[in-house]
């Protein structure tokens, strides 16, 4: 539980980086499609995480943090 608001600017934009793609090997097209989709959900949930938190002047409290779990849940459901 946080104790003190935390600025937005003290967290980094990515939650996961993806590891730097080795050029030795040919990805096949449906991993490329799937990597693909993750990628879009993982900016889409950064995207929402950033909007939720700048809807509270970019501090993020106990209850910003429970209203981005409630909506990461919510949307996590489902390809």
């Amino acid at each position: 539980m946080l104790k003190q608001p935390v600025h937005i600017s003290e967290f980094p934009l990515t939650v996961a980086p993806t590891p730097p793609e080795t050029p030795k090997r040919h990805r096949s097209r449906l991993r490329r499609i799937f990597d693909a989709v993750v990628e879009g959900r993982q900016r889409k949930a950064e995207q929402d995480v950033r909007h939720l938190i700048g809807r509270s002047d970019g501090h993020l409290c106990d209850e910003i943090e429970r209203r981005i779990t409630e909506h990461l849940m919510r949307n996590s459901s489902g390809i």
